[in-house]
């Protein structure tokens, strides 16, 4: 009986944890996805993983970079409301040391030569402090490499999506920052 106590209560413990966890990452992506819908870009700069903040410049360079997406889509004969973006359900969260991570998809409706579609991807979700803070990437080669870097084994636990386009009925994949017929 005594034994069976104590593994319900280790059990209550572990379910407590892992709720909590997934309640604090649902805070920080509810904030996230916020701040990208409203176009607040510097609040959204700091749930950017530091890493990928410093290789870009700081913060003034990451409000560049997302202020002139729409043009740099434009230019590609691509029509896109940042805004639109939809962020998925959570899916599991890994833990490795401190380090959590998890994947979320993402929807992007897209227009090309007046023909709708959408781009189908995702951002990791990841933290350094078991889950204490948050901190968000793009679902790409380039964000599955800055992952890498900081932590290469947590990044093998989890399977990202290939970012995906969908234009009438053409599927492109995304591979190495190229779009390419699936």
């Amino acid at each position: 009986m005594k034994k069976l106590t104590i593994l319900l209560v280790a059990l209550t413990t572990l379910i407590l944890s892992c709720s909590q966890k997934k309640n604090k990452l649902k805070e920080k992506l509810d904030q996230y996805a916020t701040s990208y819908q409203m176009e607040d870009y510097v609040k959204m700069s700091s749930f950017v993983l530091p890493s990928v903040m410093e290789q870009i410049g700081g913060t003034e360079n990451f409000v560049n970079l997302m202020t002139s997406l729409p043009a740099t889509f434009a230019n590609a004969g691509m029509k896109v409301d940042l805004r639109k973006i939809e962020f998925g359900e959570i899916g599991e969260i890994y833990e490795k040391s401190n380090f959590l991570i998890s994947v979320v998809t993402t929807t992007l409706p897209i227009e090309v030569n007046n023909m709708k579609g959408t781009i189908k991807s995702s951002v990791i979700g990841f933290s350094e402090d078991k889950g204490e803070t948050w901190y968000f990437i793009e679902g790409n080669d380039e964000g599955r490499t800055a992952i890498s870097n900081t932590n290469p084994e947590i990044i093998q636990l989890i399977k990202v999506p290939t970012p995906e386009m969908k234009i009438g009925d053409k599927i492109l994949v995304q591979k190495g920052g190229q779009w390419i017929k699936k």
